[in-house]
């Protein structure tokens, strides 16, 4: 007879990497073979740590061009070389030939980067607007529009879907004059 595999669920905190480590550490003291998780890479690199040393697999989804590559971790997100050609390649087929970027400032440069390379070969213009620490949402979008923009790539990050969309319908953006295409692969909103 084959053993049961039995999933135990545990909700790390994101932002306190000492209880993801204590909770992790509690996981795996009760027989835990793998860990998934978590998406936060302030607590995520704490536990691929614990699992690496402790030599049990270790599975994450989220993006972090920084991460240190270990025996034991497998993150299963997309390549973001990949994502870019899918990007481009959505664009092409809806017939884009511009395209406003709009990210937030601390956006990582490296995933910015692939795309832009991507949108040249495809001779798909791009035009980007970085949302700083004093703009909303509003701001970057009453300029997108300025500048004749209505084909917009949006980088942004989960939680702040739900609030982009409700400024962009604040100023008139969210009709069908205007397409949009999320970054994000997972969204509540």
């Amino acid at each position: 007879m084959e053993p049961d595999l039995v999933p135990l669920v545990e909700l790390l905190p994101e932002d306190d990497s000492y209880e993801a480590v204590r909770d992790t550490c509690r996981l795996l003291l009760r027989g835990v073979g793998a860990v998934f998780g978590p998406m936060s890479s302030v607590s995520g690199e704490h536990v691929s740590d614990v699992c690496n040393s402790l030599n049990v697999p270790h599975l994450e989804t989220r993006w972090d061009p920084a991460q240190e590559a270990y025996d034991d971790s497998l993150n299963l997100f997309p390549d973001p070389a990949v994502l870019a050609e899918a990007y481009v390649a959505l664009m092409s087929h809806w017939q884009w030939r511009s395209v406003a970027i709009v990210y937030e400032e601390d956006e990582e440069v490296a995933e910015m980067k692939g795309l832009l390379e991507e949108l040249r070969e495809a001779d798909i213009d791009a035009d980007h607007y970085a949302r700083n620490s004093t703009d909303s949402f509003r701001d970057v979008l009453k300029r997108v529009r300025e500048d004749g923009h209505t084909h917009i790539f949006v980088a942004i990050e989960e939680e702040d879907t739900e609030p982009f969309l409700m400024q962009a319908m604040q100023i008139e953006m969210l009709n069908d004059e205007y397409s949009y295409l999320f970054r994000s692969l997972v969204s509540r909103s």
